[in-house]
């Protein structure tokens, strides 16, 4: 039970949306640095190449616990806030317990209210690439018990990517977007990337996953809207299915439009 985790969960989606905002400057200000033995291995490597801000993870295994370093410009307070909380919340957690890290953490913590779709697809990125470090440091763990070694200090530090088997894969985020943006709503002429309609965009393996919403629960274009967007992502190279989930939660606003859907529609 990762009980840090879920408490700073907790907090923060009971909060309203100042108070979240105001709690996840705090905790940024509050994310530790990198200890001196990783300073150097800041590199792409280590970056999470989702996010649109420099996010580097490091994870360490202390016997059979997680321990997770991480490294956020501050000129990102939102992005820096998140991973304070994942730093706290998950180092010294049991591994196992890392490896059932609940997949819902954005949408408990109030935070995907305010993010954007990239910088929410990006913060996915961070859980899958968490969720693959820490099968990594299993396999690690597994494999010193049945050698009955002691982990030497390179063993307890992932200077690479994770193992190949559990390292998420991850599609050229313009890409994605640049293929949903050729889905138009029938109705209003804009693409549903400019009206705000897609929240996230997640990749594992060869498929995409997408959470997109409507203008209106009752938009009759909505089935069209869901089959044109699925049909647009399988048609990137490399995808092999997409899996396109609508939801109705946050409700959509005219706020979620970009500034050249605003100005085509005549919102002001």
């Amino acid at each position: 039970m990762l009980e840090k985790l879920e408490a700073l969960i907790t907090e923060l989606g009971e909060l309203d949306r100042q108070e979240r905002i105001e709690l996840l400057i705090d905790l940024a200000r509050n994310l530790p640095p990198l200890p001196d033995h990783l300073a150097q291995f800041k590199d792409e490597a280590h970056r999470v190449p989702e996010c649109q801000s420099p996010v580097f993870l490091f994870p360490e295994r202390q016997g059979d616990s997680f321990i997770l370093h991480a490294d956020v410009p501050p000129e990102a307070p939102t992005v820096r806030g998140f991973m304070a909380v994942m730093v706290e919340g998950l180092s010294g957690a049991p591994l196992p317990d890392v490896l059932a890290m609940p997949t819902d953490i954005l949408e408990r913590s109030g935070l995907r209210e305010l993010l954007g779709m990239q910088r929410a697809s990006g913060l996915h990125g961070v859980l899958r690439r968490i969720h693959g470090m820490a099968a990594h440091l299993t396999a690690e763990s597994a494999s010193d018990t049945s050698s009955n070694t002691s982990p030497t200090p390179e063993a307890t530090m992932s200077t690479e990517n994770p193992a190949p088997e559990t390292a998420p894969v991850s599609f050229d985020q313009d890409t994605l977007v640049a293929a949903l943006r050729t889905v138009i709503d029938p109705e209003l002429h804009v693409n549903i990337v400019d009206l705000g309609l897609v929240y996230t965009i997640a990749s594992r393996e060869d498929q995409v996953d997408v959470e997109m919403t409507l203008t209106s629960p009752a938009c009759p274009a909505g089935p069209q809207l869901l089959r044109d967007a699925t049909n647009a992502l399988e048609k990137v190279e490399g995808v092999a299915k997409a899996n396109v989930k609508l939801v109705m939660n946050p409700p959509w606003t005219t706020e979620r439009m970009t500034d050249e859907a605003r100005d085509e529609l005549g919102i002001f």
